[in-house]
């Protein structure tokens, strides 16, 4: 998992991951977002915290959480088939 991670940073360059790894996220006017929004967290990221993702669905009016547990923060590469179930079941509950 390293080396594709590590590969996905080479092919996308260094000024992407600074630009990602500097994005601020505060600000953000969350209360705007009119639609269903659906917040996926994993337990053990060690990059974004449960805390992070409880806020945000608190400031995301119709924003739902959903958790994916035995997953670090690259849940599409760690669980890519929970990650899909949940988004198909989440989808025609919106």
């Amino acid at each position: 998992m390293i080396s594709a991670i590590q590969k996905m940073g080479c092919s996308l360059g260094f000024e992407a991951f600074i630009t990602q790894s500097s994005l601020s996220r505060q600000g953000i006017p969350s209360a705007t977002i009119c639609c269903p929004t659906l917040v996926i967290a994993s337990e053990d990221d060690a990059i974004r915290s449960m805390k992070e993702a409880e806020e945000l669905v608190e400031a995301i009016p119709y924003a739902s959480l959903r958790i994916i547990r035995d997953s670090g923060h690259m849940i599409p590469l760690e669980q890519p088939r929970e990650l899909a179930r949940t988004i198909v079941e989440w989808i025609p509950a919106t």
